[in-house]
């Protein structure tokens, strides 16, 4: 991480795994082998651009409920199971740093997700707690937030939500080479396999935290559990207390 008025895209080569088969046995094939082969190369590709970003994000929060001096407040932190008290904790969480941020785009994984329906009628209101149960549609934006779910649990685990500020505030995505799909043929094997040139980098680190819902809840900025709370007693008349 660099701390710096300017700072430099690093372009990086990505390459998918490389096929290879004998040419005869894809003689009896209907269909369009390289656009079958295209949509794996593809994926691959994806993979290695979504983990490698994944994985800066992880380096920036840090450690969880641990204050980050840079931006005086928690990068990650804990907020109990989900519901709508811990959903909304969670929201404060960009705005809680020094640069005062605000998300636009929730990643959430294809299980997590399904504790938001679980919301009940109190917590929501009845009419959409009812569209939460007929329709997974719903499940798009909740408190302002676009969410976007993923497969890829390894990457997001469960129980884990992502924040991220609008892409002007966040970073850089650049591109050298587009994907390419690459086809040769050595005597009778046959090779394919992609390529592409990209850059990424995250420019603010406060444009980006994570909330567990594990564990308890945990004030942004202290990193202190805020489950425990002491109350001022205030004596009656009678010289009692209320």
């Amino acid at each position: 991480m660099i701390d710096a008025q300017r700072y430099a895209v690093v372009f990086k080569r990505i390459e998918s795994k490389r096929y290879q088969q004998d040419i005869n046995r894809l003689l009896t094939w209907n269909m369009d082998i390289k656009e079958q082969l295209k949509d794996l190369l593809l994926k691959d590709i994806q993979y290695q651009e979504d983990a490698g970003f994944m994985g800066a994000c992880k380096r920036i929060v840090g450690t969880v409920n641990t204050v980050n001096e840079t931006v005086d407040s928690c990068l990650w932190t804990t907020q109990g199971p989900l519901d709508r008290v811990s959903f909304a904790q969670a929201r404060k969480g960009l705005q809680s740093t020094n640069r005062h941020l605000t998300a636009t785009v929730g990643l959430i994984n294809d299980v997590t997700v399904w504790d938001i329906p679980k919301l009940n009628r109190n917590e929501i209101g009845g009419d959409l707690a009812e569209k939460l149960f007929t329709n997974d549609n719903v499940l798009t934006e909740v408190m302002g937030l676009r969410l976007v779910v993923t497969i890829k649990n390894e990457l997001v685990p469960d129980n884990d939500l992502w924040q991220f500020a609008d892409p002007k505030f966040l970073g850089d995505y650049l591109v050298l080479d587009d994907i390419i799909l690459s086809t040769e043929t050595i005597n009778y094997w046959i090779e394919f396999f992609g390529y592409e040139c990209i850059g990424m980098a995250v420019k603010n680190i406060a444009a980006l935290c994570r909330t567990s819902f594990t564990g308890t809840a945990t004030d942004w900025r202290t990193g202190a559990s805020t489950t425990s709370r002491s109350y001022y007693t205030i004596p009656n008349q009678d010289g009692g207390s209320n």
